[in-house]
């Protein structure tokens, strides 16, 4: 058994019994549904069954990392490297938000959802918790599915054991660092909405996006829009699933590709998404990061899709196995579209390079990726035990040939910079976030990095600018 897992057991406690009754009852119909939304509400006895035990969490999601207090000058903390996945634990600060939903045994219970930033090269982390229940009613941890600069979407899975592979059993919120609720000094609070149930049309970890309607962030931008584009293999379509705050619902609408090229190696036009990211004007890009990006205006009712082939891999003749978010990434910075790839992250030596391209709302999409940068591992200037200040790290005689890296994570400020998640073992629960600038070819920076969590090289962070609008969050009275 995995020492870093906690397997519950089924017993008299999973529910909190002592706050239980503060919480409502809610009354669902017979042929209502699951927490009061339109699906069904299925079958409930597998949940019950002693004989399954598959519901786990890492011991570590109950014990979030400490942080020292926050930087002086907080334009250090413009954005930030987010770990996905949630830390369930009773944590709070200025940006605590909370909100009620209803759980399986059909009582209405509180959320909160707590942020914690710190600059890059250190991961931020942020916690979920629920007063009224322990943390064994956790299906899965929670996660972060996506962000757009004060929006953040996560889903939540209550329940035992098979809860977390059943999409009708997810809840998903919309944390928002900078609403429009003000306290008495004119201050923004921090929100946490509850959004209806997608349906049947779930299952976007990596598809779905959300932005704004009006193409701005924060403070007086209310409305966004979230959009997941699924392919239907029995109709053989796109569909663009969208919800917009607006009017609370969702909607679905076939997007009409046109005759597109066969992808590569294929006969036929294969998109497979990793990462969603926003271009401006509503537009936004869903990206197969083996292929290309495929975007449309999610504002418009019928939008037009477009397609973008992503540059050549650096190596044609090596084929890019397993997640395709291990060796390469794409976000939007400073008007462009930067894109990095990673060779390699077997320990014998690695190749990374970046390209770019300009976001031009106004045509049909067109142009060229330029690229900007390319070095070998070798070639990088700077002394990791150094940067780290850690007694370990010198005993080790730590150098960069010698690690396994990935994870590329292309930095929202720096236009020359990548961060890269390393580990001396593939299996090691220590790693260490490189910050790297590929012009200039040096290591400018390094933290350790918990991977307990982390399997082998498995994609674990994203960037996000939430940490700007955290800033402005009043404090707690």
């Amino acid at each position: 058994m995995d020492v870093n897992m906690v397997l519950f057991d089924d017993d008299d406690d999973y529910w909190d019994k002592e706050e239980e009754e503060d919480d409502e009852r809610v009354e669902v119909p017979k042929s209502g549904g699951v927490y009061g939304y339109d699906v069904p509400f299925p079958n409930m006895d597998f949940l019950d069954d002693p004989e399954e035990n598959d519901l786990y969490l890492f011991k570590v999601s109950l014990c979030p990392p400490s942080h020292p207090p926050p930087p002086a000058d907080p334009g250090c903390c413009s954005w930030v490297l987010l770990d996905r996945t949630a830390y369930v634990a009773d944590h709070a600060n200025a940006t605590t938000a909370n909100t009620f939903f209803t759980t399986r045994d059909r009582r209405r219970r509180e959320i909160r959802v707590t942020f914690f930033p710190a600059p890059p090269p250190r991961v931020s982390h942020f916690c979920v918790h629920c007063p009224s229940m322990k943390p064994e009613c956790f299906a899965v941890e929670p996660l972060i599915i996506a962000t757009h600069e004060e929006l953040v979407l996560l889903r939540v899975a209550i329940g035992r054991r098979h809860a977390s592979y059943f999409h009708e059993l997810h809840d998903f919120f919309v944390y928002r660092a900078d609403s429009s609720t003000t306290n008495n000094n004119g201050g923004r609070h921090p929100s946490l909405d509850l959004l209806p149930h997608p349906g049947d049309c779930y299952s976007f970890d990596c598809q779905v996006g959300i932005t704004h309607c009006d193409g701005g962030g924060g403070g007086g931008h209310e409305h966004y829009i979230i959009a997941a584009l699924m392919f239907d293999s029995s109709r053989k379509v796109y569909d663009l699933h969208r919800f917009h705050s607006k009017n609370g619902s969702w909607s679905t609408k076939a997007l009409h590709l046109g005759t597109m090229e066969p992808s590569p190696g294929l006969t036929f036009f294969f998109h497979d998404t990793y990462k969603v990211i926003t271009l401006g004007g509503g537009f936004m890009a869903w990206v197969d990061l083996r292929r290309g990006i495929l975007l449309c205006d999610v504002l418009l009712d019928d939008p037009e899709p477009h397609f973008i082939p992503l540059p050549p891999p650096l190596k044609d003749d090596k084929e890019l196995i397993g997640d395709a978010r291990e060796f390469r990434d794409i976000a939007v910075v400073h008007g462009y579209i930067k894109y990095v790839e990673i060779q390699s992250y077997i320990s014998d030596g690695w190749v990374a390079a970046t390209w770019s391209r300009k976001i031009t709302l106004e045509d049909s999409w067109e142009g060229d990726w330029r690229k900007d940068c390319e070095l070998h591992v070798s070639d990088i200037s700077g002394s990791l035990p150094e940067l780290l200040g850690d007694e370990e790290a010198r005993t080790a005689q730590l150098n960069l040939q010698s690690l396994h890296t990935g994870n590329p994570t292309i930095s929202l400020q720096d236009d020359d910079v990548v961060y890269f998640l390393a580990k001396v073992g593939l299996r090691d629960d220590k790693s260490y976030v490189l910050a790297v600038n590929m012009r200039s070819k040096t290591l400018q920076g390094a933290a350790c990095f918990g991977a307990e969590r982390v399997l082998d090289m498995n994609f674990t962070c994203t960037q996000s600018r939430i940490s700007h609008y955290l800033r402005n969050t009043p404090g707690k009275s």
